[in-house]
């Protein structure tokens, strides 16, 4: 149905990340740069993945705590080539935003100093090929935190990759 590849990649990245958000939540906290990473690996519809960020977000006030924003999600991707290493990278991710309150005074239990909340994110980007198995990676995203209060966050991020050739047994395995 799909076009095959002869060698299935896998790429691993790991970038810093910047955060920035708009409404009550912007008036509440502000972010730090946090740092991200993903896995990815071809697949015949695109690449598919999975994906871990880590962002700490101070309070404005003395009122609210600040917390530790952690994001791991599912992730798909589609590259299209523009010129002879440089790609326009396009997808979303779907997974579980969770919020570690930092202090622990102000709750009752440690079971109200989390909140896990589902999110959704648009990503957009361009992959630059800087040396053999190696690349550059700018990206933009979009994301909803699905809360009572509405949080949209807008992030950007630029890292590095790496890609490896699978061994035949994963390429089997993730098809």
């Amino acid at each position: 149905m799909y076009p095959q590849k002869s060698d299935k990649q896998i790429y691993l990245s790991v970038s810093p990340l910047k955060s920035f958000s708009t409404g009550d939540f912007e008036d509440i906290w502000n972010a730090d740069i946090g740092i991200a990473g993903e896995f990815r690996f071809d697949h015949p519809i695109g690449q598919l993945g999975a994906g871990l960020s880590l962002m700490k977000f101070n309070s404005k006030n003395y009122l609210t705590p600040g917390f530790f924003g952690l994001d791991y999600y599912f992730l798909y991707r589609n590259q299209f080539e523009l010129f002879s290493g440089l790609s326009l990278i396009t997808g979303f991710d779907f997974g579980i935003y969770e919020f570690r309150f930092e202090d622990g005074d102000f709750y009752e239990s440690h079971a109200e100093q989390i909140e896990r909340e589902f999110a959704l994110k648009i990503v957009s980007g361009f992959n630059f090929k800087i040396y053999n198995s190696w690349c550059a990676e700018f990206g933009a995203g979009y994301s909803y935190i699905f809360t009572k209060k509405k949080i949209e966050l807008l992030s950007f991020r630029i890292g590095l990759a790496k890609s490896f050739t699978a061994p035949d047994w994963l390429s089997e395995f993730l098809e």
